[in-house]
């Protein structure tokens, strides 16, 4: 009898072995690399909008106006609209503060559904969301906010009730989709399936940390990575992925360490960092590459240009450090901002590589 069980339980262990290697097959990545883009141009920036003090981390268009999102909140609030016709302030929304409504400070917002923008406080961790009743400026604003259950590094909007979350510190899954009206992950993709073995998993997940975006018709997800020149592009049908890799090929540097009860990852001084920012339309997907130290990195000038089937299209100079841009929905205009000179400039982007 103990000899049968013995069989059994061995027979158990195999077949749960070989449950757990389709579950990664069906996760592994495809890995592109490259050493160079194929086709390179420079941007004819001009003066578009002068601005008086503020970081602007991000830019969106909509159909009448330009929304800027000022980590420095000059204004008292965190977005600011400008008119596309005039370009004046038409009006700002998502006060810095802690009451309802509210935002302390973060690094990534967004729109959904054309009207509604949204704001992730990372450091309240909280979602603060803000809705127009209307185009008319004195109209009100409606917010709103969600108390997330966990840390997520960044996040991205999938509808009004779920978003996704990336660089959690209590889930091994690179992304998990969380449904905020009940604080309930209801999906989770993708796992770092291949590491030294003598990194602890957290370590090196966070040193790989990256940026998180979404495709507008939110069925592919992309991680742009921080210290790596890698792209991941995560398709959610089929819970596979893609990584693009190049062309430096960049590793991240870092010392592993643990630290009030968890595993982290502490960054060289001289890493180098790859992408800082970002934007994604239908067609492209627009990454802002740094190259630089870690130190030095708050702004680059180098924006890398892919397609969702993950080849390189190019590499575009835009000639001036900027920290953040916005393209058009039909990949013709881009508008950057640039720190130094507090300029917002823009530029025709017309013979991008269809």
């Amino acid at each position: 009898m103990k000899k049968n069980n013995y069989l059994k339980l061995l027979f158990l262990v195999a077949f749960l072995f070989q449950i757990k290697q389709e579950v990664n097959a069906a996760i592994l990545v495809d890995t592109i690399q490259f050493q160079k883009f194929s086709k390179e141009k420079e941007l004819n920036l001009t003066e578009y909008l002068k601005l008086e003090g503020g970081y602007i981390r991000q830019l969106f268009l909509t159909d009448s106006s330009l929304v800027l999102l000022d980590l420095m909140a000059m204004t008292n609030h965190f977005f600011n609209q400008y008119s596309l016709v005039d370009k004046k302030l038409k009006r700002s929304f998502i006060k810095r503060g802690t009451k309802l409504g509210e935002a302390m400070g973060g690094f990534t917002g967004g729109i959904y559904n054309k009207e509604t923008f949204w704001f992730h406080d990372i450091s309240l961790n909280r979602l603060v969301t803000a809705t127009f009743a209307g185009s008319v400026a004195s109209e009100p604003v409606k917010l709103n906010q969600f108390t997330l259950p966990n840390f997520y590094h960044t996040v991205q909007m999938k509808d009004g009730t779920t978003l996704y979350g990336e660089g959690s510190t209590h889930a091994e899954n690179k992304i998990q989709e969380l449904n905020i009206s009940n604080n309930k992950e209801i999906n989770l993709f993708d796992v770092y399936n291949k590491r030294p073995a003598n990194i602890p998993y957290y370590a090196w997940k966070s040193a790989h940390e990256a940026f998180l975006f979404s495709k507008p018709t939110k069925d592919k997800l992309v991680l742009a990575y921080q210290f790596t020149d890698k792209v991941e592009i995560l398709d959610i049908k089929t819970n596979k992925s893609k990584i693009i890799s190049g062309p430096i090929n960049v590793e991240p540097k870092f010392t592993p360490r643990f630290r009030d009860g968890r595993d982290e990852a502490v960054i060289d001084e001289d890493a180098i960092m790859a992408f800082i920012n970002g934007f994604m339309t239908n067609k492209f997907i627009y990454l802002l590459y740094s190259g630089k130290t870690r130190l030095e990195s708050n702004t680059a000038n180098y924006i890398f240009v892919y397609d969702w089937n993950g080849n390189q299209i190019e590499k575009i100079n835009c000639k001036k450090e900027i920290s953040a841009f916005v393209v058009s929905d039909d990949d013709s205009t881009i508008y950057v901002f640039e720190p130094s000179s507090q300029l917002v400039l823009n530029a025709s982007l017309i013979g991008l590589k269809k």
